[in-house]
């Protein structure tokens, strides 16, 4: 398992582990790009032999308050 930043070319792969999410109905596929470029997002993956599994985001909304998110695919839910 590789852990790394998020890059913006990890859009499709990370959008396909959250199929089963709200009927892949959520914000994520439309809010990528801004975290990928905000200052205020970390996101981070997690590879299992090249195909990403798993992310989490970190946003920070201001001093006090920050929101965090973690996605995994089955994959990661079977080890």
């Amino acid at each position: 398992m590789v852990i790394r930043r998020a890059r913006p070319q990890d859009h499709r792969s990370v959008i396909n582990i959250r199929d089963d999410i709200y009927d892949g109905l959520d914000y994520l596929d439309s809010l990528y790009p801004f975290y990928m470029t905000s200052e205020n997002a970390h996101c981070f993956v997690a590879e299992k032999d090249g195909v990403i599994v798993s992310l989490s985001l970190s946003l920070s909304l201001s001093l006090s308050l920050s929101l965090s998110l973690s996605l995994s695919s089955h994959v990661l839910r079977d080890i």
